[in-house]
């Protein structure tokens, strides 16, 4: 028996609210029960008394353990920051590089693109078609058409010769002039 149970044991320490008739085993198992728990909730020892049993003992302390261990993680942490700043590092010259590249070879675009359009405003040349300039020589425009209206016979041929209808052709006939002359 430990020397706490010991002096439960031996004080008139019981639980008020024991549930069990008194002087019953269920009465003395819940006593005992109570007190165990009891004892658990108080530390054995403190910090300070366990670190002198472990330094009596010859053993290294929680405290001795735990700056070593700090001390080995801040190596392999300051070491792992080492390597990514040196891959940050040439991450970084290389994206320097890439972008003078591309400004180099934006820079040649650009001046191909000027030599293009100052030969291309030197040699424009003029639609046959239509006058209009047109520098690729490409006929784009649609040749104008002459308008082909019917013809009294043909509006008579269609009506059976009925008069009336010839005057209605020719408005017909004009306003479609109209139209399609813009």
């Amino acid at each position: 028996m430990t020397e706490e149970f010991n002096k439960w044991w031996n004080t008139d320490g019981l639980v008020e609210d024991n549930p069990y008739t008194r002087d019953t085993p269920a009465f003395w198992a819940w006593e005992g029960w109570q007190a165990g728990v009891e004892a658990e909730r108080k530390p054995l020892m403190t910090d300070e008394e366990y670190e002198q049993a472990m330094t009596d003992q010859g053993q290294r302390t929680m405290l001795e353990i735990d700056t070593e261990v700090r001390a080995m993680i801040k190596e392999a942490v300051d070491a792992e920051r080492e390597a990514y700043q040196h891959r940050i590092d040439t991450l970084h010259n290389m994206y320097t590089l890439v972008s003078q590249q591309r400004d180099q070879l934006m820079d040649q675009q650009r001046a191909q693109v000027e030599a293009i359009r100052a030969n291309c405003a030197k040699e424009i040349h003029n639609c046959a078609r239509c006058g209009e300039k047109n520098p690729a020589e490409i006929h784009t425009c649609t040749p104008k058409r002459e308008w082909h209206g019917l013809t009294d016979e043909e509006m008579r041929e269609l009506w059976d010769k009925k008069g009336w209808y010839v005057t209605m052709f020719k408005a017909v006939e004009a306003k479609l002039k109209e139209k399609n002359s813009g």
